[in-house]
């Protein structure tokens, strides 16, 4: 019998399959992978659209998925949801709603830079980091569905630690986890980074759990970086004591559960580039 995952222990699976592309080493597509970008019908969505399709965000997508083997096809589409967001049903397309790209452009900074912890990111590192984050999510529901990944609580919740550890296992690169943990904050539009607010005022307890999850697995794996989060009151004790433990778990459990279904040769490929800079993450002062 297969060990069962928890709620975190679904979290290396996405280290797989997301970040893989590079202009001097590129990975080639996983031809399982079946894109769409859906022309939107309200206008204020349609530079939206134009912009992901020019960026060939889809076709990128088809590359980090390259190490990953599976089962059936996964088709993944871009469209007009009339909300923020759809949940993936079994045999479905996993769908990124164009809504929730605007939102998190509308809701980013208004400033061109912000200081996360020790880092000072640049606007559009926030925006990315808020996108990244529920694009990872969203996939990492569908392919724990499809290996039928055994999971402890809610796939929703595995799916958001899958996402974290999909940030973290290309480290030392900690400006990508900085920009979800930003992304995803200034997204719930919580002001708790600069320990003057919490999540009391927010609207979306499903995003503020996404956070507290994220911060939870970047503690446990690299805790000088992120020690300003248990300082500021972001991260309670009570939680961060057993981070580490909790990303200790995910990689074990990984390593029994989800290895099977990897091309090891091409993760070692997409494992050696250069993510923070290929996403455009890193601060003015790294790009020196």
């Amino acid at each position: 019998m297969r060990p069962l995952l928890s709620l975190r222990a679904g979290a290396m699976l996405c280290a797989v399959f997301f970040f893989a592309s590079s202009a001097a080493s590129q990975p080639a597509a996983n031809p399982q992978v079946v894109i769409e970008y859906v022309a939107p019908r309200a206008p204020a969505l349609v530079e939206v659209h134009q912009r992901l399709k020019a960026a060939r965000v889809l076709e990128l997508l088809q590359e980090f998925l390259s190490p990953l083997r599976l089962p059936r096809p996964l088709p993944v589409k871009l469209a007009e949801c009339g909300a923020f967001e759809v949940a993936y049903s079994p045999g479905q397309a996993v769908t990124i709603c164009y809504e929730f790209v605007r939102e998190v452009e509308v809701n980013a900074p208004a400033t061109s830079a912000i200081q996360i912890g020790r880092v000072i990111l640049p606007r559009q590192a926030i925006i990315t980091g808020g996108v990244v984050n529920v694009v990872l999510a969203k996939v990492a529901y569908a392919i724990l569905d499809m290996l039928e990944v055994p999971i402890w609580g809610r796939k929703e919740d595995a799916a958001d630690a899958v996402a974290a550890l999909a940030m973290l296992e290309f480290s030392p690169q900690p400006e990508v986890i900085w920009a979800a943990l930003a992304g995803t904050s200034w997204f719930l539009a919580q002001r708790s980074f600069y320990g003057t607010g919490s999540f009391s005022d927010t609207i979306r307890p499903a995003e503020a759990q996404r956070f507290y999850t994220y911060a939870c697995m970047a503690y446990g794996a690299y805790r000088p970086n992120f020690e300003f989060l248990v300082s500021n009151g972001d991260l309670p004790d009570g939680r961060a004591r057993y981070c580490a433990q909790e990303y200790r778990a995910v990689k074990r459990a990984f390593a029994q559960t989800i290895m099977p279904h990897v091309d090891v040769a091409r993760l070692q490929q997409v494992r050696a580039l250069d993510w923070a800079a290929r996403m455009q993450l890193k601060s003015d002062q790294d790009r020196r």
